[in-house]
């Protein structure tokens, strides 16, 4: 979706097949999907049919103002390379306006290729991050090398339980002094934790 074919800025971190290059593209994106009239998009228009927007060489005639003109969803699209590739090798170079006939199954073809480069550009991106920890990960724990607790951990410890460490001896549980037939396992005055039974929750004493 550019104002001019030309392609993308370059991405250090991504493939050439996986970056979009509107210049061997044939506005794909700006034909084969559907908009609907919201936040992202200021018109209706249905699947297969040209933008009214689109220029004859497959440019956006209001790319400088789509934001203002109420395009919003267009500045932020990324055929992830499925243009091109759809356009170019897919289909041999030739556009659908030069040859109708191939109008429906390129822009069938261009619904089902998108995903599929977006899915490879993920993968891509996923081999080059650094791998966890080889000892953590050697002994089956790869989980511990993501998990962050954000704060929670040293504010139960330190702030609601005093700095009391769970391994330190218990003291001894107190003895009803007025036991009722309503109490059943009493969870209140006895300081027996909660989870130990089932809803509904037992009464006080």
């Amino acid at each position: 979706m550019s104002e001019t074919p030309q392609q993308s800025a370059p991405s250090p971190d991504r493939s050439g097949d996986l970056r979009a290059d509107c210049a061997r593209c044939f506005g794909l994106c700006c034909v084969a999907p559907a908009f609907a009239a919201s936040a992202d998009f200021a018109i209706d228009k249905p699947a297969g049919q040209p933008c009214p927007n689109l220029r004859t060489d497959f440019g956006c005639g209001i790319h400088r103002n789509l934001r203002e003109r109420g395009f919003p969803g267009c500045t932020v699209f990324d055929c992830f390379g499925a243009g091109q590739q759809v356009a170019q090798v897919t289909f041999g170079g030739r556009d659908w306006r030069a040859a109708p006939q191939t109008a429906a199954r390129m822009f069938d073809t261009f619904a089902v290729m998108r995903p599929l480069h977006e899915l490879l550009w993920y993968l891509t991106e996923a081999l080059a991050l650094t791998a966890p920890g080889p000892l953590r990960d050697e002994r089956g724990f790869p989980g511990c090398t993501v998990f962050d607790c954000f704060g929670a951990g040293q504010q139960v410890a330190q702030v609601t339980f005093g700095g009391r460490d769970w391994r330190a001896p218990r003291r001894p549980l107190p003895e009803c002094s007025t036991p009722s037939p309503s109490c059943g396992p009493c969870t209140s005055c006895c300081g027996i934790s909660p989870r130990r039974w089932r809803s509904p929750r037992p009464a006080r004493c």
